[in-house]
Parts: C-alpha cells; structure tokens; sequence
C-alpha cells in the first residue's frame, strides 16, 4: 500500500481505489474483492465503482481477469506499487508450551485456561469472499454496450431477428428498415466506447428509436416520414441513402410494400386465408413463411382467374 501512496499517478476516486484493492492484494498483487465491496469502503456507489475500475483499467493501471477468482469471481491486479521491497520473512516457528500441571479437584486460584492450538498454516493473505447473501442493483445481469454487443455478434451476426419488438414498433408507425438502420449506426457510435451498464440493450435501442432521442427523422406535413440533416449525415457516413423516405398510413405502406406483414395479412384475410396464428385451430405450429406461401399463392391464382376471365 506504500508504493501506491508513492507511485501511483492518480489523484483523488482513482487513488482510493487503487488503495482499496491494494488492502486486498496478496503478495503477488492479486485480490478478489466484490464491486460493491470496494465501493462502500471507498464511500461511493456501485456505479460510481465500476466506472472508476473502467478508468483504471483503461490508463494501464489495473489488470482485470474476470472469472478467473475462486468461485467464479474477478481477479483484480494492480500493475505497478504493490511488489514489496525485500521478500516476507518466514514466521518463527511456536515455541512448544510447558507441560500443564496435573488438575486438582479444587482449582488453584489465578490457574488460567489451556489455549487452543493454533492452526498449522496460519493465513498470510488478507482477502475477502465474494459476497453471495447479498448483490448490488447495480451490478445484477447489467454490462456495457461494448461487451453485449460482442457476445451478441458472436451468437447470431443478425443482432436484431424479424420477430424483435423493434421491428413491430417500425411496423406500426409506418418506418421502413432503412430508417432503423439510420438509428442503430448512431446508436452504436454512441455507446460502443462509453462505460454505461445497462441490463438490457436491445429494449434501451427500441427506447431511442420509439422516442427518437438522435432526432434523426420527422413526419412532414403529407404523413411521410424523411430524414433530418442530423439523419442524412449519418446515412451518407453509413452508406446509406439519405433521401430515403417512408409512408406513415396502412394502405401506403400495402401498396408500396407488398411483402409487408401488413399487406401479407390483409390479403390473407381478404382472400379468406385469415391473419396469422402461430397455432391453426387443431394446435398445429404454423410457420410465418408457410403462412406467406399460401397468401402468395393465393394472389397468383386470383391474378390468373382475372387474367382468364
């Protein structure tokens, strides 16, 4: 702990943090204390903790394993100040006790309790478990932009699937995908190096989206939804194109789009096929493309009846 005192570069959280786990560290510099752990002895707030060990970790000073500590818990080590200047000395082995004098029926007045034998390898290392009884709220499940993105990619490369509620959402108010590809570029340009957590990204990407916090489009006054100059911007650093553009009304959208969820299942109703269900009437799991097979079909044969007649 002296040589952080005298080498550290930091000042003020960071210092006390380094300081923290220093109290922690083994004689290698190894410890294993929980987050919230270091945060109340360093009187700040789990968050506050996780964004000073990001700022550490970042400027060289702290090298983190994680799940590399017993149970599956982190393994902080500070990179320089905690090597000791000359090796511990061995502990002087006991001394072995006087043979007690044999007991009396009547005890000798001042006679003192035997003590109890002390353990064969007393522990040198002043660390702490991992706290299980108790965890963090801000701490639980929750993860930079960064790293989910990172195991999401490594999952499925299509992050978003079609069933994803931020599809429905673009759906219902009449956005086209282009438009959604617009936000997540601006999206993930403004988290990926950020050390936000957050338990769920997905629902906080709809959250953008459905409030339009990049003010990347807007609804003109013909119902038709087009791109701010912020928009466009980041449509032309994507390669996208920036004059892109999309109906707000049902019908538009239908006649514009005919592969549409929305087209697909008016045309199922009106050619008596019906709407979707994922399970038919005798329980049967109905797929979302059979269904569309059989709405595409449809069409064609009414098209070649019209033609006939």
């Amino acid at each position: 702990m002296a040589r952080v005192w005298a080498e550290s570069p930091h000042a003020a959280s960071e210092l006390l943090m380094e300081l923290a786990i220093a109290d922690f560290a083994d004689d290698d510099g190894n410890a294993y204390p929980a987050v919230a752990t270091l945060a109340a002895k360093c009187r700040m707030s789990t968050r506050n903790a996780n964004l000073v060990l990001a700022a550490l970790r970042r400027s060289g000073a702290l090298e983190v394993r994680e799940n590399e500590g017993p149970r599956g818990t982190n393994r902080y080590r500070l990179l320089s100040g905690l090597a000791p200047s000359s090796p511990l000395k061995p502990a002087s082995p006991l001394k072995p006790a006087s043979p007690l004098k044999p007991a009396s029926r009547t005890p000798e007045a001042g006679f003192l309790k035997p003590l109890k034998p002390a353990s064969d390898e007393p522990s040198l290392n002043h660390q702490e478990p991992p706290l299980r009884a108790k965890r963090s709220r801000g701490s639980v499940d929750q993860q930079t932009f960064e790293h989910w993105y990172s195991q999401a990619k490594a999952i499925d490369p299509k992050v978003f699937q079609d069933k994803d509620p931020v599809h429905a959402y673009l759906e219902s108010v009449g956005l086209s995908y282009d438009f959604m590809l617009v936000a997540w570029h601006w999206f993930k340009r403004k988290h990926m190096a950020s050390s936000k957590l957050q338990k769920s990204w997905p629902l906080t990407f709809l959250n953008y989206v459905r409030g339009n916090y990049g003010r990347l489009w807007f609804l003109s006054d013909g119902g038709v939804w087009l791109l701010t100059t912020t928009g466009k911007q980041v449509a032309i650093e994507s390669r996208l194109n920036p004059h892109m553009q999309s109906s707000s009304t049902t019908q538009e959208r239908a006649a514009a789009d005919p592969d549409s969820r929305s087209s697909i299942e008016e045309d199922g109703a009106r050619l008596g096929i019906g709407t979707w269900q994922q399970i038919d009437k005798s329980g049967n799991k109905v797929l979302w493309s059979k269904y569309v097979a059989t709405v595409k079909a449809a069409r064609q044969a009414e098209a070649g009846a019209e033609v006939v007649s």
